[in-house]
Formats: C-alpha cells, sequence, structure tokens
C-alpha cells in the first residue's frame, strides 16, 4: 500500500480499538477507488 510511515503507524494504533477497524476499512475503500492515491487532498 502507498502510506507513509506517519499512517501507517497512525493504521497500526487504531487497528487496537473497534472504531480503528472502521476507519481502516473506510482508508482501505479510499485507497483503492482513488484514482490518485498519492494526491489525497486530505
Amino acid at each position: 500500500m502507498a502510506l507513509s510511515q506517519h499512517d501507517s503507524l497512525r493504521l497500526m494504533e487504531s487497528l487496537r480499538t473497534a472504531d480503528g477497524i472502521e476507519l481502516a476499512r473506510v482508508l482501505a475503500q479510499r485507497i483503492v477507488l482513488s484514482p490518485h492515491a498519492g494526491e489525497s487532498a486530505g
């Protein structure tokens, strides 16, 4: 995946909570559906 180190660390920490699981799903969908994942406007 095209995640920065910071994003990866946040994702790892988020996975420890139920909200993190949902966040991971949303991020995964955004990454997959985004035509330019590296050009995220935030």
